[in-house]
């Protein structure tokens, strides 16, 4: 959920998409993109333009905001469903064969299509796109919010969505990387 909110923060901060630049949203603008409109944006603001205009410490603020019906959805994930497997960013990205080949032997896929989706997950690893320049993908990196959270952006998070990380398992220490 962190690195949500960093790459969020990074990438809507260039109003690539149509929606953050819409002026003076209501959240039903949003939809789409299940966003909630931050409670600082003013009716003149768009999502690119209010983020900005922040401080690197508010713009995630406002970005864990804007997040506020992702992570509602989180939290009700069923994880005790055996028919639902949840798998972690960080545990994916990387080591996307392995990742893939899991679920789908979660998903007890025959063994061709194991063979043929664990080829794809190595072809379409995220490592690949490091190197191709698309305003869609930027660092995937997992565990970059330790590297911009501060001490107020994580008391924020935390304050806000630590039963969050508790419910998925991640911890809440390891604030800051120097």
């Amino acid at each position: 959920p962190r690195d949500l909110v960093v790459s969020g923060y990074l990438y809507h901060k260039q109003a690539i998409e149509d929606w953050s630049r819409i002026i003076g949203p209501e959240e039903e603008a949003w939809e789409t993109v299940n966003g909630h409109v931050p409670p600082g944006m003013k009716r003149t603001d768009s999502y690119a333009s209010y983020l900005q205009r922040l401080s690197q410490d508010e713009g995630l603020i406002a970005e864990i905001d804007f997040r506020r019906h992702h992570f509602k959805t989180m939290a009700t994930w069923p994880s005790d469903n055996p028919d639902i497997m949840i798998l972690r960013y960080e545990d994916i990205i990387g080591d996307e064969r392995r990742a893939f080949q899991t679920l789908f032997s979660f998903y007890d896929l025959p063994w061709l299509e194991k063979k043929i989706g664990g080829c794809l997950a190595g072809m379409y690893a995220a490592h690949r796109f490091r190197q191709t320049p698309s305003p869609h993908i930027r660092n995937p990196e997992p565990g970059q919010w330790r590297r911009h959270f501060t001490a107020k952006v994580n008391d924020y998070f935390n304050e806000n969505y630590g039963d969050l990380l508790i419910t998925l398992g991640y911890p809440m220490d390891n604030l800051v990387e120097s």
